[in-house]
């Protein structure tokens, strides 16, 4: 049987989907983030199998669960993300722009204790000329370096 992607926790109908996808592969369920789609303008640290390797990152290497949590909120908040979504395992966070108001979605999933994995993905466009690479680069840094 093909793989069936269904997402319970998607956006909006009008904007680009994402939330968490349960993949259903031989008789196995795993539940992920979307795969970046061809464009350039994506990072992940979930591997697909239709990753390019230009869109992998290494996952954040977090605390307890509550703990990382509640520094990723934190940390989108001062950092000018608006929080748009959340269970408890699962943040989606946007970014816009200042100048042409572009909208950047990230989503932060909490799978276990030690690990999160993370998405951040323009709207539009084909390039981002690496803003979600290095925005998700500076939160990874300011993550390992904030105290618990």
């Amino acid at each position: 049987m093909a793989s069936l992607w269904l997402s319970p926790l998607m956006a909006q109908d009008s904007g680009p989907k994402l939330g968490l996808s349960i993949r259903e592969f031989k008789n196995t369920k795993k539940i992920s983030l979307a795969p970046c789609p061809s464009k350039p303008n994506c990072v992940t640290s979930i591997e697909h199998p239709t990753s390019e390797s230009s869109h992998l990152m290494q996952p954040i290497q977090g605390r307890a669960k509550s703990v990382s949590f509640s520094k990723i909120k934190y940390l989108l908040h001062i950092d000018g993300a608006k929080i748009v979504r959340e269970t408890n395992d699962y943040i989606h966070a946007t970014y816009t722009s200042s100048l042409l108001k572009f909208v950047d979605d990230v989503e932060f999933y909490f799978p276990t204790d030690q690990i999160v994995h993370f998405r951040s993905a323009s709207r539009v466009g084909y390039s981002d000329l690496g803003v979600n690479k290095r925005r998700m680069t500076r939160l990874k840094l300011k993550f390992q370096q904030t105290r618990d």
